[in-house]
């Protein structure tokens, strides 16, 4: 009776485990591609206040119903929500290191609303596009980030590639020319794998990321000359160099995110199921004896 209410424990721990883990977060643990812990029990990433984002050819004026816009999108992460790391951000020299995420999305125009006096506001949707999250230090050979320049975005190892799903949401209030506010949300699934040297999850394999960002006009401290103007060590360059020119309008992009993992195959409702039966099974004999 006692290994069989053990066994039966087990298989209940397990089903339960699996079924918790199917929530939308997943705790992450960062690491350094040897074997080594840079942070655990992260729930998020906080991007750099300073993040760029391009809309490509957008100074052309007020966003046109149903057109596809061409959005570029570049940041370095510089802090995590419950975890820490003393060595993000450091100098490659003394041991530090830098994950950053660059992205290439098509946004479809779903919604414009003349305000007047030149104002609108207008909703977007994905249609298509990806993600990519990257690592690097000294060992990688690559630079750190450098917003001015758009240098060192991604040239370090590529750990994991996100393709986004379509839909989200994504609005944005222009008050005038050159001026405006606006947010953002979109999910991405991995493409592949992510690289479980670097990044892990404690509930199982990371399979998405959800993107939200708040974004404003004029850039400010997120201007940029260009986007992903580096060549990743170990891929080849999926996000070509971008020289920013005079038609593209240049956004402050504060971003954020956090990792999902997968929803459970229906034979852990199996597992789940077969173990609380058995437990009954078993309360039921121990009452008749």
């Amino acid at each position: 009776m006692i290994r069989c209410n053990k066994l039966v424990r087990g298989l209940l721990a397990a089903g339960l485990a699996t079924t918790w883990a199917a929530g939308a977060f997943a705790s992450i643990t960062v690491k350094d591609g040897v074997g080594g812990t840079l942070a655990s029990n992260v729930v998020s990433f906080d991007e750099n206040e300073t993040g760029s984002g391009v809309i490509i050819g957008g100074a052309s004026g007020i966003p046109t119903l149903g057109s596809i816009q061409d959005y570029l999108y570049q940041s370095n992460v510089v802090g995590f929500t419950g975890g820490s790391s003393s060595t993000l951000n450091g100098s490659f020299a003394s041991g530090g290191y830098e994950l950053t995420l660059v992205a290439h999305l098509q946004l479809k125009v779903t919604n414009v609303t003349l305000l007047g006096g030149g104002a609108f506001f207008a909703t977007f949707a994905a249609v298509g596009g990806n993600a990519g999250l990257y690592f690097d230090n000294t060992a990688q050979g690559g630079v750190k980030s450098n917003t001015a320049t758009g240098n060192g975005f991604d040239d370090g190892r590529l750990i994991g590639m996100f393709n986004v799903l379509p839909g989200g949401v994504s609005s944005f209030y222009g008050t005038g020319p050159n001026t405006g506010i606006g947010s953002a949300a979109f999910n991405f699934q991995t493409l592949g794998m992510v690289d479980t040297n670097y990044l892990s999850s404690t509930t199982g394999a990371i399979t998405g990321i959800n993107f939200t960002s708040n974004q404003s006009l004029p850039a400010g401290t997120s201007s940029t000359t260009s986007f992903h103007n580096n060549t990743p060590n170990n891929w080849s360059d999926i996000y070509p160099t971008y020289a920013v020119g005079q038609n593209d309008v240049l956004l402050k992009v504060d971003g954020s995110n956090t990792f999902t993992t997968a929803v459970p195959e229906p034979s852990t409702y199996s597992l789940l199921l077969a173990g609380i039966g058995a437990l009954g099974f078993l309360a039921r004999r121990r009452r008749a004896n």
